[in-house]
């Protein structure tokens, strides 16, 4: 069970206990009389305690399930957990998964796809680099310095309207973007052959302008193969996990340094 889920039964229960202390004290409490005092304190412990019950419930479950980081909470008193949280804020596991895993048919984001760059890269700190004026990309996210990095190296440029849109799916030939332009601001090769052309492929029209480049880069080094056995690249599917780690696994043995050509 989730830590979501967790709380969801938490709140469900608690419903429950003061619906049904609600209607004994309606019941019985008018009838016991004077003599209800001792009863009635008892009673009214009882309730108070739910709350304590909560707090303790929630400070044991409402964790995320991969770094045990206390996810946020609604109130300053930590009573009322923030159930719209769809990631923890400090490694971005999601919490209503059960237990960590890769959920290799889940959608690859646009902010994965930028922190996965970011890792690879070395997590580099650039006391140059700006925060990201990006208007959906809040300082403190587990993906906003890799966002803002990105942003600074020209790695990714947003949508153009001063969102980046990090929750959504990254497409085909976004990834092949990313990719490209990361090579060449690490100082990778990335050279094609003038003859070699994607027209070959039958949705070749299909591929955006500012990406046709980054695509011939992608498909001539197999880092980005057909996606049916019609030979179609599908520039604008989405891109799940198990595509992009076994994209990865060829990019590492793609790209090399510029300087390495030039070594005996």
């Amino acid at each position: 069970m989730s830590a979501k889920h967790r709380i969801k039964s938490l709140q469900k229960g608690l419903l429950a206990f003061h619906f049904g202390f609600g209607i004994v004290w309606w019941i019985f409490l008018p009838r016991i009389g004077p003599i209800g005092l001792v009863p009635g304190l008892i009673m009214l412990i009882a309730f108070c305690s739910s709350l304590l019950v909560s707090e303790i419930v929630i400070a044991k479950y409402w964790k995320c399930p991969s770094c045990q980081n206390r996810l946020p909470t609604r109130d300053w008193r930590g009573w009322i957990p923030d159930l719209d949280t769809p990631y923890c804020p400090k490694c971005g596991a999601d919490i209503d998964t059960p237990i960590p895993t890769l959920e290799v048919d889940a959608a690859l984001t646009r902010a994965m796809a930028v922190t996965i760059l970011h890792r690879l890269a070395g997590k580099p700190i650039d006391t140059n680099c700006p925060p990201t004026t990006f208007r959906d990309v809040p300082p403190g996210q587990w993906f906003s310095d890799a966002i803002a990095w990105a942003s600074h190296r020209e790695i990714v440029l947003g949508k153009g309207d001063g969102h980046f849109a990090p929750h959504t799916g990254v497409t085909r030939e976004q990834l092949a973007t990313m990719l490209h332009r990361y090579s060449a601001t690490m100082g990778f090769s990335v050279e094609v052959p003038e003859d070699f052309s994607l027209t070959a492929s039958p949705d070749y029209s299909q591929i955006s302008t500012w990406a046709t480049e980054s695509m011939r880069w992608a498909v001539y080094h197999r880092l980005l193969t057909a996606a049916d056995r019609k030979g179609r690249l599908n520039p604008s599917g989405s891109t799940v996990k198990s595509q992009c780690v076994a994209i990865l696994q060829r990019f590492a043995k793609v790209i090399k340094p510029i300087e390495s050509k030039n070594r005996p």
